[in-house]
């Protein structure tokens, strides 16, 4: 009766201690990702950067991520991962509130390299650090609360953005874009600090478990893993073309989406002058909820329903009708209801493409499938949002800019589509799982 009892308690006792902080760690991620995208509203101007300036340093923070997520996953083998998560945490939030200092195009790119770089630890450390704390059947609940700081990242960071670039400019002789860095950097520090003295990094060395408790994780929680794919068998497993093609999905999908997160600011400064900086900010961040309802209602209904490719098709095709529709937007409504569009599909397809991966992928696959497939959407981040502004600067406009993420959003569908006929149900999870 204990078992019983613990089987249900336990994992929403581990989670009241853990998963806040853990999702406060990584609304401090999204924060200093994207907060670069509202800095531009004012310093773009103040240092003469232009759309394609912009673009690319925005952009290599995804190729810094891309480039050191391997390395970073390495890492966590010398360091655990709450060792780790709170090291990069330290580095990512002063070198996102460096940005601050800022006065060339130089030290604009190599400051958000840089924190591409610090970054791209913290998603497979906090992934590996609930392994420690969660058996398996618990792991995907887990899993979807911390999913939740993206969405809580949003609705703080984008009304937050917009009220310090107005109400701060000026203050101590510094702009407001300045100060935007400053405040959203080094609150991550002080997390940081936190994250160190209130996570353990085994159920072992926690006081706040009883011996019950900590017996039954023991007996339930599977030993770590100690053997891993030989290279040559790695190499083997990537001319599998089923890999490659969800990595062109996930590349389009994803590059589609940073596209929209990171320049939606500037598009709604250019087609809505009247709208002031708070006003923007509040309308990016209220774009969350959409999501936020795209996310949890669409993942939970394919989850029930056990269906992925028809989810994914129909999330990804809301995406598409709302980009398409932002192409044209011109008045605050229209701007407002294509908005609500993008960001409904791309979170319904968050929540649902990953089901669709590994079940494509399947045990065998796996580990080699789901790494490459990862940093193919790093990838794909740092194409799009580049492109964005090579198209913004030579036509003067983001109808082409935003033409190019409606045939990303395209090609993804069609993607998915192939990538089911062909390695659908038939050979994903069950059937390679069999052999």
């Amino acid at each position: 009766m204990e078992a019983q009892a613990l089987e249900q308690t336990l994992p929403r006792k581990i989670s009241r201690r853990l998963i806040p902080i853990l999702i406060a760690a990584y609304v401090m991620a999204h924060l200093d990702r994207i907060n670069v995208s509202f800095a531009a509203l004012t310093m773009n101007q103040e240092l003469n950067f232009s759309a394609s300036i912009y673009g690319l340093g925005a952009s290599l923070f995804f190729l810094g991520y891309l480039l050191f997520e391997i390395p970073s996953n390495l890492l966590l083998q010398c360091f655990g991962a709450r060792r780790l998560i709170t090291i990069i945490m330290v580095i990512w939030g002063l070198l996102s509130a460096s940005l601050a200092l800022i006065n060339s195009v130089s030290s604009f790119y190599i400051l958000r390299f840089l924190l591409g770089i610090a970054e791209s630890g913290l998603y497979p450390g906090v992934m590996l650090y609930i392994t420690y704390w969660y058996a398996p059947r618990h792991r995907a609940n887990a899993v979807a609360l911390f999913a939740l700081a993206i969405v809580i990242g949003g609705l703080i960071g984008g009304p937050a953005s917009g009220i310090i670039l107005d109400s701060m400019d000026g203050v101590a002789g510094l702009s407001g874009w300045r100060w935007l860095f400053i405040i959203e950097g080094l609150p991550t520090v002080l997390l940081a600090l936190l994250v160190w003295w209130q996570l353990e990094d085994h159920p072992q060395q926690a006081r706040w478990l009883s011996n019950s408790e900590k017996t039954w994780l023991q007996d339930n929680l599977p030993p770590a893993e100690t053997s891993h794919p030989s290279w040559r068998q790695s190499l083997g497993q990537m001319r599998e073309a089923r890999i490659w093609l969800l990595g062109l999905i996930y590349m389009l999908y994803v590059g589609a989406l940073s596209g929209v997160l990171l320049w939606a600011p500037k598009i709604l400064q250019f087609r809505l002058p009247e709208l002031d900086n708070t006003n923007i900010g509040w309308l990016i961040g209220l774009s969350y909820l959409p999501f936020a309802v795209g996310m949890i209602g669409w993942g939970r209904r394919s989850d029930r329903l056990a269906e992925r490719y028809k989810h994914v098709m129909l999330a990804l095709t809301l995406g598409a009708v709302g980009t398409l529709m932002l192409v044209k937007a011109s008045t605050l409504t229209t701007n407002i209801i294509a908005l609500i569009l993008v960001m409904a599909g791309t979170g319904g397809v968050l929540s649902t493409v990953w089901g669709l991966i590994t079940e494509v992928l399947g045990q065998r696959l796996a580990a080699v499938g789901i790494a490459l497939v990862n940093s193919a959407g790093a990838l794909g981040s740092f194409i799009t949002v580049t492109l964005l502004g090579i198209l913004r600067d030579a036509s003067g406009n983001y109808v082409d800019g935003l033409g190019l993420l409606v045939v990303s959003m395209i090609l993804a569908i069609v993607a998915v589509h192939i990538c089911w006929r062909c390695y659908g149900r038939n050979s994903g999870y069950n059937a390679t799982t069999s052999k």
